[in-house]
């Protein structure tokens, strides 16, 4: 994913829609500022959030049809 984004880096904020368990999430997280994770997963999001932290990050859990926020 890195060489198709790179150019757009870095970003302000970015937002990683099915963010799942978080893989790409640590590597997004150096790019930006604040980093908006959004699945359709409670439990996702939640292990996102032990993965990762709350610091320059904001988790969303979406119906899968609107990014809500």
């Amino acid at each position: 994913i890195y060489p198709r984004i790179r150019q757009h880096l870095p970003a302000g904020t970015i937002l990683e829609v099915e963010a799942g368990q978080g893989r790409w999430s640590e590597r997004l997280r150096e790019h930006c500022q604040l980093l908006i994770l959004q699945d359709i997963s409670e439990r996702c999001i939640h292990m996102c959030k032990q993965r990762l932290g709350d610091e320059g990050l904001l988790y969303r859990v979406s119906n899968g049809r609107e990014l809500n926020g």
